[in-house]
């Protein structure tokens, strides 16, 4: 019984990944497809800066880890 609940925790687990794998992405399609094009087009912002700050956040968002990333 103990194998049955390990194999269905396992599966819980790798769904909620999934999910969560899901979401960023749509989340990383909006931002790329929608946001960042008007904001290049009626801000004129330098697209070398933008790709500069997502490159900290995405340091800083690997250095914070968290509780559910497993970091």
């Amino acid at each position: 019984m103990l194998g049955f609940s390990d194999g269905l925790f396992l599966l819980i687990e790798i769904g909620a990944l999934i999910n969560r794998a899901l979401i960023g992405f749509v989340g990383f399609l909006v931002v790329y497809k929608l946001l960042l094009p008007l904001l290049f087009r009626f801000r004129k912002v330098d697209p070398v800066f933008v790709m500069g700050i997502l490159y900290l956040l995405l340091q800083i968002s690997l250095k914070a880890g968290g509780p559910s990333t497993g970091w």
